[in-house]
């Protein structure tokens, strides 16, 4: 049966609550690889709770990757087991990041420099339904690995950066609208998209100009600088509220910067290592350095900033965060293992 009326057939089944969860059985895709890759690099929740994870060899001749989809509900030690997904898809490259676009389509940001967009599908045989994820559009724009990526979530437009100091910017159909080059006099290695804004963007640089810079792509003259430290360099970035940045650097510290006075409000010290991700939702931010280290910081006012969890649950390097919820956060990392943490 074609997707399009499998999802009405589903649809329809709302109506009928009793018959939906009696009649109709997810099945275990047969075109699930046969294991998940030792190296997790990310993870990321839609809507409704389902989530997909990605891994990556990184120790073989190749350098290839995986994207594995899970239903809400899955519990985080049942991850590893691919019996345990919807499915799952080999990928040619090693995968660095991916996001949710839409309920069923997530766009993956790729070693080879590329994006690509991968869609739910599902096929009907019977009470059975089992799910495929399939490549639809991509793109490769980038001469290098990418080394960022962030999506605007109202609109679903896209930003990447890459080792090739170039900063692109896609449509939700991932047509290129912008790129820029040379994003700073180092290699570029964050963006983050401004949620209030969907022409705004950030990025920064550990080497070469060590700075922060903001990204308007409306204007002539895109890029202003907002905050310049070589004593700590940036490593990312992220947007927690409109106007206020948050930025991790080379030595450890996470900082709140306030781009209409661009000066640095508060620095906390998180570890001695770069701090590798950060992730927000509300006042709170989920960061990881390149150690096992999970903490979560909170902005309690415009001038203040505590930390309100540090665990050590991995024993390898944390790659990937998201929020599953206000107060529950989700890890993974190289150690092939997903944590979980209250908050």
């Amino acid at each position: 049966m074609a997707a399009a009326a499998v999802d009405n057939f589903l649809d329809e089944q709302k109506s009928f609550p009793h018959l939906a969860e009696g009649s109709l059985k997810t099945v275990h895709s047969n075109y699930v690889p046969t294991q998940l890759e030792k190296h997790l690099q990310f993870i990321d929740f839609n809507a409704n709770g389902d989530f997909v994870v990605g891994s990556s060899s990184l120790h073989t001749r190749y350098w290839t990757g995986s994207l594995w989809y899970y239903k809400a509900g899955t519990e985080p030690s049942n991850v590893t087991n691919p019996e345990n997904c919807v499915t799952g898809v080999d990928m040619e490259t090693g995968v660095m990041d991916a996001r949710f676009v839409k309920e069923d389509s997530v766009v993956v940001g790729l070693d080879s420099g590329g994006v690509a967009m991968m869609t739910l599908t599902r096929d009907q045989d019977g009470d059975n339904v089992t799910s495929y994820l399939e490549q639809g559009v991509g793109a490769m724009e980038h001469d290098d690995m990418l080394t960022g990526m962030d999506t605007w979530s109202r609109g679903g437009a896209l930003a990447t950066c890459g080792l090739d100091n170039r900063l692109c910017v896609y449509s939700p159909s991932l047509a290129l609208l912008h790129s820029y080059t040379p994003v700073h006099t180092g290699h570029v290695t964050s963006v983050s998209c401004d949620q209030t804004r969907d022409n705004v963007l950030a990025t920064c640089s550990r080497d070469g100009d060590t700075c922060v810079r903001l990204w308007d792509t409306r204007a002539s003259k895109p890029a202003s600088t907002v905050m310049t430290d070589a004593k700590n360099p940036p490593s990312c970035v992220q947007w927690l509220r409109d106007n206020i940045l948050i930025v991790g650097d080379m030595t450890g510290n996470v900082s709140v910067l306030d781009i209409r006075s661009r000066d640095s409000v508060t620095r906390v010290s998180v570890g001695d290592r770069p701090v590798f991700r950060l992730r927000s939702r509300g006042d709170l931010v989920a960061v990881c350095l390149n150690d096992a280290v999970v903490s979560v910081l909170k902005l309690t006012s415009d001038t203040t900033m505590d930390t309100v969890l540090s665990e050590t649950k991995h024993t390898d390097f944390v790659r990937g965060l998201a929020w599953r919820d206000d107060h529950c956060l989700w890890s993974v990392g190289w150690d092939k293992t997903v944590q979980t943490y209250k908050v």
